[in-house]
This record gives structure tokens, C-alpha cells and sequence, in this order.
């Protein structure tokens, strides 16, 4: 039989062995080289962690749901030997999701979900296009989002839902005092934030800077999905559409 690596990223508390010990029998054997594949087990939240494997081993992501939503995650764990057959005979395509950039203290950081500038009050942010300024907002914070993290928090804060493969930004304020702060939806450009906020990538905080550039990278990591899955079926599913 041949053997296919994987590398697999797991949320705490669950229990796979049960899921483990099929992909063994099926010739899916755990390693740190030669990874074809990287299994993620939970929810979209294991997938953030899953995909800085993806990256370095530039393979795609299997998103098994142990979750409670899981908009990435589509895959049921009662569906595993489907995946395991689609992977088997190369019936699968790969949903291409692009990253968010940003360089904190010469530091290049990969956002999968979204970027937040945040405090526990109200503040003044300022926001460019390059050295455009497009507005300031009042607000709790700022969301700045991936069309993958559309789904994710800028959904909670009033944000628009985007399909995940196309290269825009999201922008959301959470919260803001003014009413006529609305969600952008921008074409692929350099942004500049300006403010004294913490700054949260995929839901990590990694410290506080007073001006931050980001932009849509050109990496990207892909989900595996079977040939029959479609996007528009899974919000239909998550959101309780008719």
C-alpha cells in the first residue's frame, strides 16, 4: 500500500483516535517530512493554527469539524473515508484562501481570519489607502478581515459575508459611535492603521504599534474539498438559510 504523510493539528479535549486509526489503515502515516497533507481536527479555530503547517510544508489543509459551526471546516468526521477515497483518486479541488500581511517590528505576520485593533474603550483610529486618508472611526476597534474571516468575527460586528477566494479587504469598526461608519469592502491596495490599540492576529495578541501597513499576501493555503461541496450550501447549513 502506498503511504501518503500528513501532519496532524488537533483541538484539545477531543478524541480521534477513532479517526486516526482509519487514515493508518488507509496508508496515512503521521511525519515531520514529506507531508502531503495537513489534517485539522476541531473547528475553523484549529485551522488558524493549522494553517502556519500548511505554510511550511505547502500542502493543503484537510478540515475535519469537531467544532459547533465551522465555516471552513466542512467536513464531518462520519465522512472521513469519503475524503480519505476522494484524496485516494484525485477527486477533490482546492478552495484557495489569501492571507493578510503585516510587518510589526520588522516582523512579517500571516493572518488566515482577520487583523483587530482593539482596546477596552473607545479610541480614535485612522485608516489609509496608501497615504490616502479614508476615514477615522470611534469605535471599540477595528476589524480587518480576509473574505475567508468574513465568517468570523466582522460577521459578529455587522460585516458583510464575501466569498473566500476573491482578493478584497473587509473593514468593519466594532461598535462605533457613528452611525455612518459602515463596512468597506475594498479592492487589494496597502492599508495603514493609526492608532494606541493591541493588535490581534487571528485571535492571538501579539503587542501594540502606532502604525501599522497591511496588505493581501501573495501566499495563500488551501482546503481540500470534495467534488460535491458547495459554499453556498454550507452557509445555507451554518446560518439556517431557506
Amino acid at each position: 500500500m502506498k503511504t501518503i504523510g500528513i501532519k496532524v493539528v488537533k483541538k484539545d479535549g477531543i478524541d480521534i483516535s477513532k479517526q486516526l486509526e482509519i487514515l493508518k489503515e488507509n496508508g496515512f502515516i503521521e511525519t515531520n517530512e514529506n507531508v502531503s497533507y495537513i489534517f485539522s481536527f476541531g473547528g475553523d479555530g484549529t485551522i488558524l493554527r493549522a494553517k502556519n503547517y500548511s505554510l511550511k510544508h505547502m500542502v493543503p489543509i484537510v478540515a475535519i469539524n469537531f467544532g459547533k459551526i465551522g465555516y471552513m471546516a466542512d467536513i464531518e468526521s462520519k465522512d472521513i473515508k469519503k475524503v480519505i477515497d476522494s484524496i485516494k483518486n484525485n477527486e477533490y479541488k482546492l478552495s484557495k484562501r489569501y492571507l493578510l500581511e503585516c510587518n510589526i517590528d520588522d516582523k512579517i505576520i500571516y493572518a488566515l481570519n482577520d487583523i483587530v485593533f482593539k482596546n477596552e474603550y473607545i479610541e480614535e483610529i485612522k485608516l489609509y489607502d496608501n497615504n490616502n486618508l479614508i476615514t477615522s472611526y470611534r469605535a471599540d476597534g477595528l476589524i480587518i478581515s480576509t473574505p475567508t474571516g468574513s465568517t468570523a468575527y466582522a460577521l459578529s460586528a455587522g460585516g458583510s459575508i464575501i466569498h473566500p477566494e476573491l482578493r478584497l479587504l473587509n473593514i468593519v469598526a466594532i461598535a462605533s459611535q457613528y452611525l455612518s461608519n459602515r463596512s468597506l469592502i475594498l479592492k487589494d491596495t496597502i492599508l495603514k492603521v493609526v492608532s494606541d490599540s493591541n493588535i490581534y492576529v487571528d485571535g492571538l495578541k501579539i503587542g501594540n504599534k502606532k502604525n501599522v501597513s497591511l496588505k493581501l499576501s501573495d501566499k495563500y493555503v488551501e482546503i481540500l474539498e470534495t467534488n460535491d461541496m458547495n459554499y453556498y450550501n454550507v452557509l445555507k447549513n451554518k446560518l439556517e438559510w431557506r
